[in-house]
């Protein structure tokens, strides 16, 4: 789908909240700690070349943020998506989604285009089944059911293994954060090293599973 094809009033809300995000963007020690955000005008750029190379259709692609923080990246995801889910484990992360959506839902209220009930974040283990259940019961869907997993470079081998075991054939695991050397996963099938065009984010396809 091409960018024209999208209203600019969506274009013109997303752009504005990316530019929100990216003025407060964090780190949990200092700007080099173990927590950093995605920056949004890196996705923005992301999220042209999968609606273009048809990853993404925003009548069809479920989204999942393994990692989602106060929930940024879900939030610009949900405009571009059929569901957009997040997990977070950390308490007093998820605790932050909700100022966020506050302010969010504030600077949206000035003519911009609000959020939709296609958005659930949630405090638990993405690693773990019962907070797989819990999304489950909530939104109806399961690991199975999404075509694209996203993650910061934290954990990221250890949710690769998760994902070969658990998620469909023929879904996308995109990873935010790498630039030269990029790691090869057990069952995934790398498509595109450099996603939107910024050496941050690599894309990845769960190959079909040979029954010997």
């Amino acid at each position: 789908m091409q960018k024209s094809r999208l209203s600019e009033d969506l274009w013109e809300t997303v752009s504005v909240l990316a530019r929100y995000f990216d003025g407060m963007k964090c780190g949990h020690v200092g700007s080099d700690g173990y927590r950093k955000t995605s920056d949004m005008r890196v996705l923005l750029d992301v999220v042209r070349d999968l609606l273009n190379c048809g990853v993404i259709d925003p009548d069809k692609t479920v989204f999942l943020d393994l990692g989602s923080g106060d929930g940024r990246v879900c939030m610009l995801m949900s405009y571009f998506c059929k569901w957009s889910i997040g997990v977070e484990l950390e308490d007093f992360i998820y605790e932050e989604y909700f100022q966020r959506r506050r302010e969010v839902d504030l600077l949206l209220s000035q003519g911009l285009l609000p959020l939709g009930n296609n958005l659930c974040i949630l405090n638990g283990d993405a690693l773990n089944d019962d907070t797989h259940r819990q999304v489950e019961s909530i939104t109806g869907i399961s690991l199975r059911d999404v075509d694209i997993f996203y993650t910061y470079i934290t954990l990221h081998d250890v949710y690769a293994d998760m994902l070969q075991k658990k998620a469909n054939p023929g879904s996308f695991y995109m990873v935010y954060g790498f630039s030269a050397i990029l790691p090869r996963y057990d069952g995934f099938t790398l498509l595109n090293p450099d996603v939107g065009g910024h050496r941050l984010v690599a894309l990845y396809r769960l190959n079909s599973k040979v029954k010997l």
